[in-house]
């Protein structure tokens, strides 16, 4: 017997052979686990992992919403060397009021501050996407073969270093306030590029990519797969929405504790539902699947040294990107879309501080719940319907036709009306993540789900990197031109350019309806064939037996 279980380029004679084999040796039977029953959507298996990522939502809200008020205000004081400046509107006395003349001497510090923090914030979204690039598809296949519980609990405990280090940060302003002393100015100074480069670590192992596996493992595939991550999209947005809610009502607008109570849940209740909470979604049949593929694929690889494989492990693993015509559009609409969505997510808080918006904190913390409340509603309730209207495709393409609209409206917005409407059309973007995602998972074995979210979220992270990179520099180039938003004006281009991909996407591959169709006449046949091997082997063991 070969020393895996059909393996490349067995013939057809082969490998029935092998299965005979499988099926009449009490030892590998013994060794091999039983195969996975059919997947069924089930709330009791999903809830804990909703659970979960409500916190991690809650816990990131705390900290994002308090990240570009904070590092502005650090810059401004650092420029300014009054450590109770403040660029808050609400502050008093030597606060800093949005829009109004500054004397010559510190021109607009709070404004040249925002400008800086844009840079840092692209930079650690960079570097942290760029990690995610290389990584993810790989321990995404990991964890395809070995479980993606301890994985997922990795993840967790380096997203909760950044949080710690901003609240570090946060109680170093404090302490600057009233003990403005060279010491505690150095400490604050060394802060903050230690959260951003703490930041840019946690893309090694990314959270949502193996939060999406756990989900296509739980979920048939199908048109429920794409409402599924929807829901769970929703879901991590309106845990981001209400968290600056909360800190407003629950904590009176005190960033420094909400931070620490973020910290708390983030180091503690966390850790603990992962560990007592949740359980592993990959079972031993589909973990023994995945590594006998793997060992196969290494088998027909050229020799070479043990460094070289695990050097090119990372690039190996984006191969599945190329894999048909399919995953290569799918690839180019991702990136397109996302540039303009991994830019808005950077700059936009930094963006709309800045004359002549001057949103306030308490406009940060509306505009993030119209888009958190828009998304529920969007992902939660109209997702499933026109997903069943239109189809994948045709919902990919809606969804960048509203994405032009919503950077049209960033891009021409003197009020803050317009931004408001800009966040409501926020959500109909959200739809291209959720349905690449479904599309490439129906179209891929179950056994290499998390390759392929990986190799999704790879995608999605060149993006992240490249984006908010060529935002910046656009910016930098015309915000003293008659339009400051310019870049957004890019962001709708892109989205057009996004348009006349999707119409390339071939309609029975892409949409679900007729994929699904296929998959259960294969399934059919399987198990048809399965059971023709059954019975041959029972007849073969009669025969056996009638001769002796």
């Amino acid at each position: 017997m070969p020393p895996f279980p059909n393996p490349p380029n067995t013939s057809a004679e082969e490998s029935f052979e092998n299965d005979l084999t499988v099926l009449n040796d009490p030892l590998l039977n013994k060794s091999h686990p039983p195969p996975s029953p059919p997947v069924e959507f089930s709330w009791r298996k999903v809830t804990p992992l909703l659970c979960l990522v409500t916190l991690i939502a809650y816990c990131s809200g705390s900290v994002i919403t308090a990240v570009a008020p904070t590092i502005q205000t650090v810059y401004a004081r650092e420029s300014t060397h009054n450590y109770t400046y403040s660029c808050s509107n609400e502050a008093d006395n030597d606060s800093y009021e949005c829009g109004a003349d500054h004397d010559d001497l510190y021109a607009d510090p709070c404004k040249d501050a925002s400008e800086r923090a844009q840079a840092m914030a692209a930079t650690s979204d960079f570097a942290k996407n760029m990690l995610t690039f290389f990584f993810s598809a790989h321990l995404g296949a990991v964890t395809d073969r070995y479980g993606r519980k301890k994985m997922l609990l990795f993840s967790l405990i380096l997203m909760a270093l950044p949080a710690v280090a901003f609240a570090l940060v946060v109680h170093m302003v404090s302490c600057t306030e009233s003990d403005p002393s060279p010491t505690n100015i150095s400490i604050l100074t060394n802060l903050v590029p230690l959260y951003y480069t703490v930041n840019s670590l946690t893309g090694t192992i990314n959270f949502l990519t193996l939060i999406f596996a756990c989900l296509a493992d739980l979920t048939p595939p199908g048109p429920r797969r794409a409402v599924a991550f929807g829901l769970l999209l929703a879901i991590f947005m309106a845990g981001i929405s209400c968290s600056p809610i909360i800190t407003l009502l629950v904590y009176n607008g005190d960033n420094t504790t909400a931070v620490n109570v973020a910290c708390f849940v983030w180091i503690f209740i966390v850790p603990a539902w992962v560990i007592f909470g949740f359980f592993e979604t990959v079972t031993p049949a589909k973990q023994f699947e995945a590594r006998v593929a793997h060992q196969n694929e290494v088998a027909s690889r050229p020799p070479r040294s043990r460094f070289h494989s695990i050097f090119l492990a990372p690039f190996l693993s984006l191969k599945v990107l190329t894999r048909t015509k399919l995953f290569r559009i799918l690839c180019t609409v991702i990136i397109i879309v996302e540039m303009v969505n991994e830019s808005t997510q950077t700059l936009l808080l930094y963006y709309i501080t800045t004359p002549p918006l001057c949103f306030t904190q308490e406009d940060m913390s509306v505009l993030m719940v119209t888009i958190g409340l828009s998304g529920i509603i969007s992902q939660g309730f109209l997702l499933r319907p026109l997903n069943k209207l239109m189809g994948e495709r045709r919902l990919l393409l809606f969804s960048s036709v509203a994405g032009m609209f919503h950077a049209l409206l960033y891009a021409f917005a003197d009020t803050k009306a317009l931004v408001f409407a800009g966040g409501l059309l926020v959500c109909f973007t959200l739809f291209s993540l959720p349905t690449v995602s479904a599309i490439k998972s129906n179209n891929a074995g179950e056994a290499e789900q998390g390759q392929i979210q990986g190799a999704v979220y790879a995608v999605k992270s060149l993006a992240g990197a490249v984006g908010p990179t060529m935002f910046r520099f656009i910016y930098d180039w015309t915000k003293d031109g008659p339009v400051p938003g310019a870049m957004w004006l890019f962001g709708a281009a892109l989205y057009v350019v996004s348009c006349g991909v999707i119409f390339l996407l071939p309609e029975k591959e892409a949409n679900s309806k007729y994929h699904h169709a296929e998959r259960e006449t294969e399934e059919e046949e399987e198990v048809l064939n399965r059971s023709k091997m059954v019975r041959f082997a029972e007849d073969e063991g009669v025969r056996e037996s009638s001769v002796v």
